[in-house]
């Protein structure tokens, strides 16, 4: 499900009134329309962990090119992203998980 600010105003609604009924009477929707966005947001939450368990440094990057390439042509978006690959690539947190790959266990990332 997609996440938005509607979403997440129900998601207040619900949390402010402790009863998805009364939230929905708030917010003048159906009770579902309140239960999906807490599914939402409860899975919106569970990819930020996804993703913040991985490589700081290769989080930031990315984050970086994606935010910068949205307000680009693509040419200069492409840049970016060759740009973000290029400081990893050589980064110390790349080669601990290509190593930590190898040896089958869980990386060690430090952001460096």
């Amino acid at each position: 499900m997609l996440f938005d600010l509607r979403a997440l105003g129900y998601f207040v609604a619900a949390f402010e009134e402790r009863s998805i009924t009364a939230a929905a009477r708030r917010c003048f929707v159906a009770q579902p329309s309140i239960s999906m966005a807490i599914k939402g947001l409860e899975e919106a939450l569970e990819t930020a962990r996804a993703i913040c368990a991985n490589a700081p440094l290769s989080i930031r990057h990315v984050k970086q090119a994606v935010n910068g390439g949205l307000q680009t042509d693509l040419k200069s978006g492409l840049k970016l992203e060759l740009a973000a690959y290029d400081a990893v690539y050589v980064s110390r947190d790349r080669r601990e998980g290509v190593r930590a790959f190898n040896e089958k266990r869980k990386a060690e990332f430090r952001g460096i």
